[in-house]
């Protein structure tokens, strides 16, 4: 909320603000990017939330893409950042709307931690149920369809 938004501006040590990305496919994100510029000053950095939503967080003004994609993929993502930085918005949503099966993964499974320690797993890059417990890496069809994913998507380590 706003108010909190306003406490936390004036606490000493808040350098950046996460704020989630579903404002960002309509005219409500770039609305809500300038009421919350308003709050904060020069030195709080707002980042997009929502891998899918990096694309139209940052075109908006967005100062930072706080990613879960990056930590696994930074190679993709640092290509879908540079098309944002660099103005070129054609490529930009091509990149992005590539990754759509992934975002859907994502929404799918309830956020993207469970489906990138998955990926993981499935690349060898960790030991199988990576996760803390109760949480679980995915099983059954879902796994297998990420497998395509990695394969499909041609994604970058």
């Amino acid at each position: 909320s706003d108010p909190l938004y306003s406490a936390l501006s004036e606490l000493p040590n808040i350098g950046a603000v996460k704020i989630p990305g579903t404002p960002f496919t309509s005219d409500a994100g770039p609305k809500r990017l300038q009421t919350l510029r308003k709050i904060f000053s020069d030195r709080v950095a707002i980042g997009v939330s929502g891998d899918a939503f990096a694309t139209a967080g940052m075109a908006a003004g967005c100062d930072v893409w706080l990613s879960v994609i990056a930590g696994l993929f930074p190679q993709t993502a640092q290509t879908l950042l540079n098309a944002i930085q660099n103005n070129l918005a054609t490529k930009a949503n091509e990149l992005n709307l590539d990754l759509a099966p992934l975002w859907q993964s994502f929404t799918e499974n309830n956020g993207g931690l469970r489906v990138m320690a998955t990926m993981a797993e499935l690349l060898g890059l960790t030991e199988a149920n990576c996760l803390p417990q109760p949480l679980c890496s995915l099983q059954g069809t879902a796994r297998e369809q990420l497998q395509i994913l990695i394969k499909q998507l041609s994604l970058h380590s």
